[in-house]
């Protein structure tokens, strides 16, 4: 059903995690939802969205604890809607096995409160200029390469599959969690 109304709900520190959000956000309204991208920080309310996309950069090893925070307080409103997360992190940018591992856990504790219908992780960007003091200085301690990683077009190919899964659910009746593909 198209014009549901999606929230796109995101922590970031340096910007990249809200750029990412939005390229999601701007995919599903060339679908014809209704979409808010907002930091998880400006959410008061859940109940006028029929689904919701949260996001977080990826720090330590695990989302920024807003993230998490948010997640927890409205597990409640999400576990009755199709709920999608995203990681945005350096580990994405190359990934093998021991990193796939890694990345499964970064969101491990929000998934405590709300396990999600569908999950995607996204390499990040590192701009040392953006970082604070002591994050900078421990980038360049262990040499952190630079750069924009992020893979536009594997964005662009999750949000799609997000778009399609939302299309197929009945309303806000439906059953929470996203039906599976025939």
């Amino acid at each position: 059903m198209k014009n549901k109304r999606i929230l796109i709900a995101y922590a970031t520190r340096s910007g990249t995690t809200g750029e990412v959000a939005g390229r999601i956000g701007s995919v599903l309204e060339s679908h014809s939802f209704q979409v808010d991208v907002l930091p998880v920080k400006q959410v008061k309310d859940l109940k006028p969205y029929e689904a919701a996309v949260v996001g977080s950069a990826v720090r330590l090893d695990q989302w920024l604890p807003e993230a998490t925070e948010f997640v927890k307080k409205h597990r409640e409103e999400l576990g009755r809607m199709p709920t999608a997360f995203f990681s945005v992190c350096l580990t994405a940018a190359d990934p093998n096995e021991e990193r796939r591992k890694l990345m499964a856990n970064f969101s491990e504790a929000a998934c405590k409160f709300r396990p999600p219908d569908d999950q995607a992780f996204f390499a990040g960007r590192l701009e040392l200029k953006r970082l604070p003091l002591l994050p900078r200085l421990m980038a360049r301690g262990v040499k952190v390469k630079e750069g924009d990683f992020r893979d536009w077009e594997c964005i662009r190919a999750w949000s799609e599959s997000l778009s399609a899964r939302f299309e197929e659910q009945a309303g806000p009746a439906a059953q929470p969690g996203f039906k599976k593909p025939a």
